[in-house]
């Protein structure tokens, strides 16, 4: 669940048919009378919608998303601390097909704002350049993890990513691109942060875009 809930969120295909259901403490303790865990439940439940062809895109515990770095803690706690529960389940591939969307529509604000932050070091705007950088940065590691889950998902449904070569590829750009970005702006090097901005971590995002809208529409053909 874990890979699919991480980008999902983000992903969702707008009209995408997700199957909504909905626990109370009463409820739980009536259909899942063996669960003596919050694991146990959270398996049970994962096995029922793997059974009909879905997977679990979000779930929420007493009104609160279950973020991935809570889920193990909770699995050790009883049933009883769950007063409602919820979930969000929907088919792999239309999850694949939303977080590609989304990565289109996210690429090009993406790409704004490396110029924003880059006018801004250029101008000595250090503080607001600062702020803004770490959100880019934010921006382009939601991109990356994406792409890397979305490639993984498709994967486990034996529906591989075409053209995986050139997924790797952008990859290990962007990646390197971002370390030296990070690196240079450690040093205090606010041109050269400023002009790896503008051209070389805009044309690492911009190059992942024909290579998803390709995937997209091969994956609208078949």
């Amino acid at each position: 669940m874990a890979d699919l809930l991480s980008f999902s969120r983000h992903g969702k295909k707008e009209g995408s048919r997700m199957t909504d259901a909905t626990w109370t403490f009463d409820q739980l303790k009536n259909e899942f009378r063996t669960c003596q865990t919050v694991g146990e439940l959270f398996a049970t439940i994962e096995k029922q919608v793997s059974d009909r062809g879905e997977v679990i895109c979000e779930l929420r515990l007493n009104g609160k998303i279950v973020e991935d770095d809570q889920d193990q803690s909770l699995r050790t706690q009883p049933v009883s601390v769950v007063e409602k529960l919820a979930i969000r389940s929907d088919r792999p591939e239309a999850l694949i097909q939303g977080a590609l969307e989304s990565v289109l529509l996210f690429i090009p604000g993406l790409v704004r704002s490396c110029a924003e932050v880059a006018d801004q070091l250029r101008q000595g705007m250090i503080h607001e350049g600062s702020n803004q950088l770490q959100e880019t940065l934010g921006g382009c590691q939601w991109l990356v993890e994406t792409l890397h889950h979305a490639r993984g998902a498709a994967n486990g449904i034996r529906a591989s990513i075409s053209s995986v070569e050139r997924w790797h590829q952008n990859e290990k750009n962007f990646i390197s691109v971002m370390g030296e970005l990070t690196a240079t702006f450690d040093r205090q090097d606010l041109p050269l942060a400023a002009d790896i901005l503008e051209y070389d971590l805009t044309a690492a995002i911009e190059l992942c875009a024909p290579v998803v809208a390709d995937e997209l529409d091969k994956r609208a053909r078949k």
